[in-house]
């Protein structure tokens, strides 16, 4: 019984290790975004503004009669200005700069209107701005967040999706429901397991704080994916 006992204790250490270490990789992970986000935004950003400027003061220096480089000239402002914005979508998405300055809750809201007009989603949002969270919290349930909203995007077919950001006494709650297809499944396990590794990714991002991930879906009735996070 000793014995057993103590595998049982050695193997809840492992276990207890294995987590912490997972934690602390996801941390870095988001750290190292962080600072490529903040690099492409700045460095990147910056550098690109300044060659439009240039491109546009020679531009204007170009006589009326090259009208050949003149349209050459513009077409590479417009190839710059595409770029420039390309490259902020991609550091907002590696690590939105709004989430260290106004909040998650504003942070989630202004997702939420991008996502929709890219995608033509209907998308309502209902947040709570009193909350003040960890970092790790709010990086995760902004990651929630982007992957549930890809997730409708890409194979629910829906019209409507409502995100709902609460807190109670214990835990901190975001919900994203859909009113798509839906999918089949025995268990939330399973249900997890057929929506992808999306989806699998989100649970074991919210399992390592502690938290939990509910998933109710119906076949043509839609989805709703619920993170539960403690305070």
């Amino acid at each position: 019984i000793r014995v057993y006992a103590h595998d049982i204790t050695a193997r809840k250490r492992a276990e207890e290790a294995i987590q912490e270490l997972a934690k602390r990789i996801v941390l870095a992970q988001e750290e190292e975004r962080q600072r490529i986000s903040r690099e492409l935004h700045d460095e990147a950003g910056q550098a690109l503004t300044a060659l439009k400027i240039g491109l546009e003061i020679i531009q204007g220096e170009v006589p009326p009669a090259e009208e050949s480089l003149r349209q050459n000239l513009a077409e590479a402002i417009a190839l710059t200005d595409t770029t420039r914005d390309r490259i902020r979508q991609l550091a907002r998405g590696l690590r939105p700069p709004a989430l260290d300055t106004v909040g998650l809750d504003l942070t989630l809201d202004d997702f939420c209107q991008n996502f929709g007009r890219r995608t033509q989603l209907a998308i309502s949002y209902e947040g709570s701005r009193l909350l003040s969270l960890p970092d790790a919290t709010n990086i995760c349930l902004y990651r929630v967040l982007q992957e549930g909203l890809t997730n409708v995007a890409k194979h629910a077919q829906a019209n409507q999706v409502w995100v709902k950001l609460w807190a109670d006494d214990t835990a901190v709650h975001l919900s994203i429901t859909d009113d798509g297809v839906g999918f089949e499944g025995k268990t939330a396990a399973a249900r997890t397991q057929t929506a992808g590794l999306g989806l699998l990714g989100m649970h074991e991002r919210v399992e390592l704080l502690g938290g939990s991930l509910d998933l109710k879906t119906t076949p043509g009735k839609g989805t709703s994916i619920t993170a539960h996070l403690p305070l």
